[in-house]
């Protein structure tokens, strides 16, 4: 699978996965959303 944008329809903009040896193989994912700010475990002072 590879992260691929959706470029049309109500989804565009979107990521998602999609199968890489695609148009044979027509299997897709969808990303999980992530929030901002999550990633940063700094201590507070």
């Amino acid at each position: 699978m590879v992260q691929r944008v959706a470029r049309r329809g109500k989804h565009k903009g979107s990521s998602f996965y999609g199968c890489s040896k695609y148009p044979r193989c027509t299997g897709i994912r969808q990303t999980l959303p992530t929030s901002i700010g999550q990633d940063s475990h700094q201590p507070s002072a």
